[in-house]
């Protein structure tokens, strides 16, 4: 991923728009935490919820798979289609952690 590329698309300067990933990553986990105990309570609606608001701040981001990912798994909690939903989950979870080691190799970049 190209932290400075998406920084400049955004109007940012990289740092800046690190510090905003940052918040963005703890929202994110938190959001997907919502989700799995969502599904696991069998809990549509709040498990789409989460999955909109991951999706909202993923597309502001510029980070536009994860975008797609939390779309589908949104699309799924509200069509009441939690075994797909989890599923879509864990890649929406990868995706996130997959972002977050972006972030800190580029913060421990010299």
């Amino acid at each position: 991923m190209d932290i400075d590329s998406l920084a400049a698309s955004q109007g940012f300067t990289t740092e800046e728009f690190l510090e905003i990933v940052d918040v963005f990553i703890d929202v994110s986990r938190s959001d997907v935490v919502r989700m799995t105990e969502a599904i696991e309570n069998q809990d549509a609606a709040t498990a789409g919820d989460a999955a909109h608001s991951l999706k909202g701040a993923a597309g502001n981001l510029g980070f536009f798979d994860l975008f797609d990912a939390a779309k589908k798994a949104e699309t799924q909690a509200k069509s009441n289609d939690l075994g797909q939903a989890r599923e879509t989950l864990s890649h929406v979870r990868d995706m996130v952690e997959a972002i977050a080691r972006d972030v800190r190799h580029k913060d421990a970049a010299p």
